[in-house]
């Protein structure tokens, strides 16, 4: 695809995002979103084949972008304390400061048809399994302790983090940074000793 269709689909991408977070994607049409655009149908094909492809694409730019930041933090040969903390923190920043993005992420899910669903959860378990590694990691190092899976409690550290999205105001008084932080202290409570 040449650069400038890229160009164009990723800004047809952000306009959507804020059409589907406040109208709902099964409520916005094609039609719509081709006029929000200044594009006729055919040409607002061009750069998507259909509604769903669009979601699809919104699904694998969080996914992507969330992957990349995942590496990133595992790569920077810190402690695995830290890398989990600092996951966190990441995660409760990105979906605070994307809650438009983030919302359509969690509550549109069920458009996606299944034939398109593989792709978008092969991502997902992607990210989980970085957590994952790094909870067993740490059990495997003694720095983490707890007495279910590390699946179940990558699950639920990061679903912690996944909800903020819902209830985060931006115009309250803790900024996105400081929300991560009290929050990744929080959470990492749960897999340190007590003792």
């Amino acid at each position: 695809m040449p650069e400038e269709d890229v160009d164009k689909r990723q800004e047809l991408l952000e306009e959507a995002v804020e059409v589907f977070s406040s109208k709902g994607y099964r409520a916005t049409s094609v039609q719509e979103l081709a006029d929000r655009f200044g594009l006729s149908k055919s040409t607002f094909y061009h750069y998507f084949r259909n509604k769903q492809d669009l979601l699809v694409a919104i699904y694998e730019r969080v996914m992507a972008e969330n992957l990349a930041a995942a590496e990133r933090i595992t790569d920077d040969k810190q402690s695995v304390v830290e890398s989990v903390r600092q996951m966190l923190s990441d995660r409760v920043t990105y979906t605070c400061d994307h809650h438009q993005i983030l919302q359509i992420f969690h509550e549109e899910e069920a458009e996606i048809p299944s034939r398109l669903m593989t792709k978008v959860l092969k991502s997902r378990r992607a990210y989980q399994i970085v957590m994952t590694d790094l909870l067993e990691q740490g059990l495997a190092e003694d720095v983490f302790e707890f007495t279910t899976t590390p699946m179940i409690v990558a699950n639920c550290l990061l679903g912690a983090c996944n909800w903020s999205y819902k209830w985060y105001n931006p115009d309250g008084a803790m900024t996105t940074k400081e929300l991560a932080t009290e929050m990744s202290d929080l959470l990492m409570k749960s897999v340190l000793p007590s003792g």
